[in-house]
């Protein structure tokens, strides 16, 4: 197994060993999910009672809206169609079985462009490096540069401008805590594909069309369906608008004052 693997995995043990830890200990315990929720309840039984799920929220975009300009011409700049992944290049995020599925996409769709982001530079995490070099060497292998547009690092309003000048978000992470990327495209209208797995499910529910993570020709097929079907797609919009409130900080505040209510009313008992 490759080092980075080994150490991401045991990065992950850490992580929920800390967070059960501190759950045990709690009152009252809010997650994000119910994939989440339940994941929980599977390693700690006795937790049942103490979880709430809560959703979280999109980020809000500023008045004064910070768009810079390279990373505007960048985007409008792409051919059409525009897929676009907003995600840091880490190894549960996927990207290279993406990166596999889009040769397929560009058979029925020549002009096809794939947006992809870039997170900032973790030191706690050099998986992001090893990450970026592997992706580097398949899109040139895949003769695909001209195809895939590297963004770079965007702040919130350069995320939601690019999920509003494009024509489809495509999620294939294999494992999230959330997958806010998925809330801020259906505030920002665009239409998803996805991974068929719970926390995509729990976030996008009806909003979304879902493929096989691992496969490329599932991936390829999916993204090509929507991109061949321009009512599909609206039909997508139309559903996630539906959703929308649900990711709003409005909403979740209310929410998280209710939990806080009910751990306090259950300590006092």
């Amino acid at each position: 197994m490759p080092r980075e693997k080994i150490v991401q995995r045991l990065r992950f043990r850490f992580m929920r060993n800390q967070i059960l830890r501190g759950a045990r200990n709690s009152r009252g315990i809010i997650v994000q999910t119910n994939a989440m929720r339940d994941r929980i309840q599977q390693l700690e039984p006795g937790l049942g009672e103490r979880l709430e799920v809560i959703p979280s929220g999109y980020r809000t975009v500023c008045s004064s809206v910070n768009i810079r300009e390279s990373k505007k011409q960048l985007i409008d700049q792409a051919t059409r169609p525009r897929l676009i992944y907003v995600s840091a290049p880490r190894i549960h995020k996927n990207h290279i079985t993406l990166i596999n599925a889009l040769p397929f996409v560009l058979s029925e769709f020549p002009n096809v462009s794939l947006l992809v982001t870039e997170g900032l530079p973790d030191p706690y995490d050099s998986s992001l490096v090893t990450v970026m070099k592997t992706l580097t060497r398949r899109i040139q292998k895949l003769r695909l540069d001209n195809r895939v547009v590297r963004l770079g690092h965007l702040n919130s309003d350069e995320v939601d401008y690019a999920l509003r000048n494009c024509d489809l978000m495509v999620f294939p992470s294999l494992n999230e805590s959330f997958g806010l990327p998925l809330a801020e495209a259906i505030k920002a209208n665009c239409p998803i594909v996805a991974s068929d797995l719970p926390y995509a499910h729990d976030v996008a529910a009806d909003g979304a069309r879902y493929f096989e993570p691992n496969s490329p020709h599932s991936i390829a097929e999916t993204i090509i369906s929507v991109l061949s079907d321009t009512s599909i797609a609206q039909e997508l919009r139309k559903t996630g608008s539906r959703r929308k409130s649900m990711f709003s900080y409005e909403i979740i505040s209310d929410a998280v004052a209710r939990a806080l209510e009910h751990a306090l009313r259950s300590s006092v008992r």
